[in-house]
């Protein structure tokens, strides 16, 4: 629920601009959301709860879950491009696409967060994978 609404009051209202329709939108929105649950490194909670039951270490079940988690977002993406095939939609004119240069000179900022979070999650998975070496 949070990833909709957190992400939702931007990707509604673009895919409604473009011509899906409001019901269909928000459908898509609530579909992508869910599919973070299974996503890693994210996986809910569920995922601490079956390393505990299965004896397992958290990357175990984030290495098991990369695959069907791949699998569902491109299925995701497939019935997405057969609607908008279907519904003869086409994307956003190059004339109305923000210019990346501008967006990352101005926005380049919100960067950061998600480098530390991936300087970070690669050192722990390195010091897991030190851990892991037969002495």
């Amino acid at each position: 629920m949070a990833n909709v609404v957190s992400t939702g009051v931007f990707t509604i209202p673009l895919m409604k601009k473009i011509g899906y329709p409001s019901r269909y939108a928000g459908a898509v929105e609530s579909v992508a959301s869910t599919g973070g649950q299974i996503m890693p490194p994210i996986l809910g909670s569920a995922a601490f709860i079956m390393a505990q039951l299965l004896g397992t270490s958290y990357l175990n079940i984030v290495y098991a879950s990369i695959v069907p988690a791949l699998l569902y977002f491109f299925t995701v993406m497939i019935m997405i491009d057969l609607q908008a095939a279907k519904l003869g939609l086409k994307g956003l004119p190059k004339n109305e696409l923000p210019n990346i240069k501008n967006v990352l000179i101005k926005e380049g900022h919100l960067f950061i967060p998600l480098l530390v979070l991936i300087f970070t999650m690669k050192q722990i998975l390195a010091q897991h994978l030190l851990n892991l070496k037969p002495r």
